[in-house]
């Protein structure tokens, strides 16, 4: 039996609205698969490759998606989804779910077909984290904080 788990969503907010949210998916156990950072940059591998690949054609399956900018990390993704439209069924965690499902078995093809290593349990941390962007500062300086990221983050 899993243990009950806190939301940490908003109980009575709409996931579904048309808004930019700045979304990080994070590895299982901080696991650094996707590269490395050097000189504060970031240097992403054949999966962190896969990785953005995957992010990037998100606006293909949700139609209503688009990806506003991002950052691979070595062990997690910093992102601004933004939902253009409101489309019933389609939610945040939808969105997110969809692309964790894709990327975990893009990944154990990689396992097989390209030697990558193997996790455990599961390869995506359960859950993501996520801020509703509220106006035009907090959107300039959310993009700031995820181009600066691997700045901030050289011991990754």
């Amino acid at each position: 039996m899993l243990p009950n788990r806190k939301n940490i969503r908003l109980n009575s907010y709409d996931y579904c609205k048309a808004r930019k949210y700045f979304v990080t998916i994070c590895c299982e156990g901080g696991t650094s698969y996707f590269g490395k950072i050097e000189h504060s940059q970031m240097f992403v591998n054949k999966l962190g490759e896969m990785i953005e690949s995957q992010l990037i054609i998100l606006p293909k399956y949700f139609t209503n998606v688009c990806i506003d900018c991002y950052q691979i990390m070595p062990n997690h993704i910093h992102g601004i989804i933004e939902i253009k439209s409101k489309r019933t069924g389609i939610n945040l965690s939808k969105i997110i779910g969809q692309y964790k499902s894709i990327t975990t078995n893009l990944y154990i093809d990689g396992v097989h077909k390209y030697n990558w290593p193997r996790f455990r349990k599961r390869f995506w941390q359960r859950g993501f984290y996520e801020r509703i962007i509220r106006n035009d500062r907090e959107l300039k300086n959310t993009r700031i904080y995820i181009k600066q990221n691997p700045i901030n983050n050289q011991s990754l």
